[in-house]
C-alpha cells in the first residue's frame, strides 16, 4: 500500500512576490500552486492508494473563495484518478471563533465522494485498491481554537490539562484498531525535540507539545506528521517511523536552506514485503517498522520550490558598488527570492541602481538591508570607568582630567567635602 503525504501548503501566502500580470495571481501564490501540481502530478504517476494531507490547507483561517476553489481543483484531480484523499485541519484551517464553519467543511456537508476530512480527533478506516486502512487522526489540538471542537466527540476529553488528555485521545482510538488491516496515525501537532527552523506559523504559547512517546506506539506502522515545515524523522532508528514530511514551498528565508517536498510511505505485510530488506536508492530513506505483521519504510521526494539566496557582503573601505556586483555574481540568483545584506563600520555609498541592475534576473530582490556595525564608544577618561570607594578620590581623579583653575578646584574640594560633613551627621 503506497500513501502520499504531504502537508502545510499555506495557499495565500504572498511575501517576496507580486502580482502576475498574465494569471492575475500573486507569483508567490503561483509557486505554491506549482509545487502542489507537482505533488498531484506525482500522486497519479506512481499510482498510489492514498493522499494523506496533514494541515493547513491555507495561511488564512478564513480563506478567499479563490483559494478555496484552487485547492479544490487538484483534491478534484486527485479524486479524478481514482485517490482517496484524507484531509486533515490544521490549526490555520481551524474556524477563528466558536459558530463559524472551516474552508474544509464543504467537502463533508457537500458529501464529496472520494474525500474525507478530520476535524475531530477519531480513527478512520479508509477503502483503497490495495486494500483496508486504518487512520487515527489527530487534527490540530490548538488549546484556543480546538477547545470547542473536540467537545463535540464524545470520545474526546476536554483538553484544557495538555498532554496528559491527549494520551487519553489517543489510546482511545487504539482501544478500537483491528488486526486485519495496517493502522497508521496521522497527526498536526508540535512533537518535543522536533528541528524547527522557521517559527513564522507556529505558536508555542497556544498549543500542546507532546513527547514522542505518545505518538511512537506499536500498533502504528507510520506516523504522518503535519505543522513542521522541515522534513525529518523524529524516530529514525525505532519503530514506527515519526515523519514530518515537511512544507513543499519556502514561506521565508529561516527555510532558505532546506529542501522542500513531501514523502511517500509504502505498508506492507512482512512475510510478503520486501520493503525491510530492499534498497530505495540514493536520497531515499528505509525505515522498518514492525508492528505484528505490518511493516513501512518512507523516501522523500522533492518539489519544485522557489529558491531563496541571502548575499552577504561585509563591505571594504574603498570597494563599494564592485564589491557588491561580485558578491552577487558569485551567487546563482537566477529565478530565486534574493535578500542583500551590507556590512560595514561606517556608513559607505553604493550605486543602488547597478545593483538592482545586478539583481534584475532574481525572481524577487527585497531591499537592500544595511547593517553599520559602530565601534564601541571611546571614554574620554578610561580611568574613570574604575570603582571609587573614597568619593574625594575619584573628584581628584576627575580634577586631574579637567582643565579648571588651582583657584576652582580648591573650590569643588571645599564642596565635595562639606557635603561628606554633611551626610555623616544626617
Amino acid at each position: 500500500m503506497r500513501i502520499l503525504h504531504f502537508a502545510d501548503l499555506h495557499l495565500g501566502v504572498e511575501n517576496y512576490g507580486r502580482p502576475d500580470a498574465a494569471t492575475g495571481l500573486h507569483t508567490r501564490l503561483l509557486d505554491f500552486l506549482r509545487s502542489f501540481d507537482f505533488i498531484v502530478d506525482t500522486a497519479i504517476t506512481r499510482q498510489v492508494d492514498l493522499a494523506l494531507f496533514c494541515g493547513d490547507a491555507f495561511r488564512s483561517r478564513e480563506p478567499l473563495t479563490n483559494l478555496q476553489c484552487l485547492f479544490a481543483e487538484r483534491i478534484r484531480r486527485l479524486v479524478e484518478a481514482e485517490i482517496p484523499v484524507l484531509i486533515l485541519a490544521g490549526n490555520h484551517d481551524l474556524p477563528p471563533l466558536p459558530g463559524k464553519h472551516s474552508a474544509l467543511e464543504i467537502y463533508p456537508i457537500l458529501s464529496v465522494p472520494g474525500v474525507e476530512v478530520a476535524l475531530t480527533p477519531g480513527l478512520r478506516r479508509i477503502e483503497t485498491k490495495s486494500g483496508s486502512l486504518q487512520v487515527a487522526c489527530l487534527p490540530s489540538l490548538s488549546l484556543n481554537a480546538q477547545r470547542s471542537t473536540l467537545n463535540e466527540n464524545p470520545a474526546v476529553i476536554e483538553i484544557q490539562d495538555g498532554s496528559n488528555n491527549v494520551l487519553q485521545i489517543i489510546n482511545e482510538m487504539l482501544s478500537q484498531l483491528s488486526d486485519d488491516c495496517p493502522a497508521i496515525l496521522a497527526a498536526h501537532v508540535m512533537v518535543k525535540g522536533a528541528y524547527v527552523s522557521s517559527g513564522a506559523y507556529l505558536n508555542p504559547k497556544s498549543e500542546i507539545t507532546l513527547p514522542r512517546e505518545a505518538l511512537a506506539r506499536p500498533e502504528f506502522a507510520y506516523v504522518a506528521l503535519g505543522h513542521v515545515h522541515t522534513f525529518q524523522d523524529l524516530n529514525p532508528n525505532g519503530t514506527p517511523p515519526l515523519v514530518y514530511c515537511g512544507s513543499p514551498e519556502r514561506v521565508d528565508f529561516g527555510e532558505e536552506k532546506e529542501d522542500k517536498g513531501f514523502v511517500i510511505a509504502e505498508i506492507g505485510e512482512v512475510e510478503s514485503s520486501q520493503l525491510a530488506s530492499r534498497s530505495l536508492g540514493e536520497g531515499r530513506f528505509s525505515v522498518p517498522s514492525p508492528n505484528n505483521k505490518f511493516i513501512a519504510s518512507y523516501e522523500f521526494v522533492e518539489t519544485p520550490a522557489r529558491k531563496f539566496i541571502t548575499v552577504d557582503v561585509q563591505l571594504e573601505p574603498g570597494s563599494g558598488t564592485t564589491q557588491v556586483l561580485e558578491a552577487i555574481a558569485e551567487q546563482e540568483i537566477e529565478d530565486s527570492v534574493v535578500k542583500l545584506v551590507l556590512h560595514s563600520s561606517e556608513e559607505m555609498a553604493v550605486d543602488v541602481r547597478e545593483i538592482q541592475r545586478a539583481l534584475g534576473g532574481a525572481a524577487f530582490a527585497t531591499p537592500v538591508s544595511r547593517e553599520v556595525e559602530h565601534p564601541p564608544a571611546r571614554l574620554r577618561a578610561p580611568e574613570l570607568a574604575q570603582h571609587w570607594g573614597n568619593p574625594l578620590a575619584a573628584l581628584e581623579e576627575y580634577l586631574h582630567t579637567t582643565r579648571y583653575s588651582e583657584e576652582r578646584k580648591a573650590q569643588l574640594r571645599a564642596a565635595a567635602q562639606k557635603l561628606l560633613e554633611a551626610r555623616a551627621g544626617a
